[in-house]
């Protein structure tokens, strides 16, 4: 898809609510929020900027926590022109970073295309479950992953292919670039249906999704998980102000009544030290942390 051409101003907004761009709901002005239309704004505002930490780029916001209530840096989010489907081939799609996977299961459902099953129902875009390697149910997003064209801090568009694509357990080579699109491959299946109704009736079981969260909050150590660790220390429906402790799933804390960043971080640091104390494991962050 052909975004190179500007036919627009910039898009520059000021005094931005990022409420409604937040999955935990948490109230927070950005002083500028810069939205970028085709890649020349995004090479534009990268070139602009003297480093990777001047910004924050904001994806769907599942996986965020803003800990100020204004920020003291622009945010960066990719317009609706970044959002698209398109078939390379007939297992192959290029879906552009900004599209829900929501849209990209629904698309794979009609075209039979098996390889997403595993991973729906997590609220994300393409770009951002890249970035961090985003993975449920053993199904990692960037194992499909043929190819992604990025952003680098220079400003210059890079073409990336698989073997040049390191990445672990929530980790990815790619989440210092801004992602533009990628090349995803799949397989054949007539089943894919069922398939993601099986796995979104999994994680509706599982996982909490009554009141705003931001997903897990906590990595899962080694052979066992941040939700059982912090179950067995009798930390499900502990409260601070507006946020909790999901009842149902001890690595979730909603957002039950208006909840503060301090009433979330209090939270945390108690679960840490709880874990800690009986265990012995010093649980790492999954949320990526927006602060001064």
């Amino acid at each position: 898809m052909n975004m190179d051409v500007r036919t627009h101003k910039p898009d520059v907004r000021k005094k931005v609510s990022l409420k409604i761009f937040n999955t935990l709901r948490l109230e927070a002005i950005a002083p500028i929020m810069f939205v970028a239309h085709s890649t020349d704004d995004l090479s534009e505002f990268a070139k602009r900027v003297c480093s990777w930490d001047d910004f924050y780029l904001l994806g769907a916001g599942s996986n965020i926590f803003i800990e100020n209530d204004i920020l003291n840096k622009p945010v960066l989010i990719l317009g609706k022109e970044f959002s698209y489907i398109e078939r390379v081939d007939s297992l192959s799609l290029e879906i552009g970073a900004a599209t829900a996977l929501s849209k990209v299961i629904s698309y794979t459902i009609e075209q039979n295309l098996r390889g997403l099953e595993e991973l729906a129902g997590i609220p994300a875009s393409i770009g951002g479950m890249m970035a961090c390697n985003a993975s449920s149910f053993g199904k990692e997003l960037l194992s499909l992953v043929e190819e992604a064209a990025v952003i680098d801090e220079s400003g210059e568009i890079k073409h990336v292919k698989k073997s040049d694509i390191r990445y672990s357990y929530r980790r990815s080579s790619l989440e210092n670039c801004i992602i533009i699109k990628a090349i995803l491959r799949f397989d054949e299946a007539c089943d894919v249906r069922e398939k993601v109704i099986s796995y979104l009736g999994k994680r509706l079981d599982m996982q909490d999704f009554s009141y705003p969260s931001a997903g897990c909050i906590f990595k899962n150590p080694l052979n066992v998980s941040a939700g059982y660790l912090i179950d067995k220390c009798g930390l499900k429906g502990f409260r601070v102000g507006g946020a909790q402790v999901s009842l149902k799933h001890g690595n979730f804390i909603i957002n039950r009544a208006d909840a503060k960043a301090g009433d979330i971080n209090y939270i945390i640091a108690v679960i840490k030290e709880r874990v800690n104390e009986r265990f012995g494991i010093i649980l790492e962050e999954e949320i990526v942390r927006w602060k001064i």
